[in-house]
């Protein structure tokens, strides 16, 4: 069942990467300017994503890349701790696929397809709230270090 959403979950992201392309937000000439009044993840990210593709489809491939990964973990680690059937994984997953394709006020707003931090700090955040239910969960340290690391990327 992991694997059909799984599927889904690949096809609407190929569907975004696709369909949308990169997107500018508001604040994206900041970003891509390198302004120091951005926290310094996201414009290392771009500069790096830059000098292998000056249109930036890589890194609009690596955000929804992430995303894709940090909603499977999520959804992954919420069936194992709460034994969901299959109609309750799907809501759950359209549920934190939201960002990814919501309509606000017929304006479409494609999260992993936009140049800001929330394309990165999304997936990020999802990925943090799996690592800290896993350590909660099995009371291993690595998944608090995984944590602790995801948090610091995400400050």
């Amino acid at each position: 069942m992991i694997k059909k959403l799984l599927g889904a979950e690949i096809i609407i992201f190929l569907l975004l990467w696709y369909c949308v392309g990169v997107q500018m937000g508001g604040d994206s000439g900041t970003y891509l300017d390198g302004s120091m009044l951005r926290s310094p993840l996201y414009p290392l990210l771009i500069q790096g994503f830059s000098f292998f593709d000056s249109s930036l489809n890589l890194l609009i491939f690596f955000q929804l890349s992430l995303g894709l990964v940090a909603v499977h973990l999520l959804l992954q680690t919420l069936r194992d701790i709460f034994d969901f059937d299959i109609l309750i994984a799907n809501i759950v997953l359209l549920f934190i696929l939201l960002p990814y394709c919501f309509i606000f006020l017929s304006i479409p707003f494609f999260l992993g397809n936009t140049i800001l931090t929330e394309a990165i700090c999304y997936p990020l955040s999802l990925l943090a709230f799996a690592a800290i239910m896993q350590a909660v969960m099995q009371q291993k340290l690595r998944f608090y270090l995984y944590f602790i690391g995801i948090t610091v990327l995400l400050m």
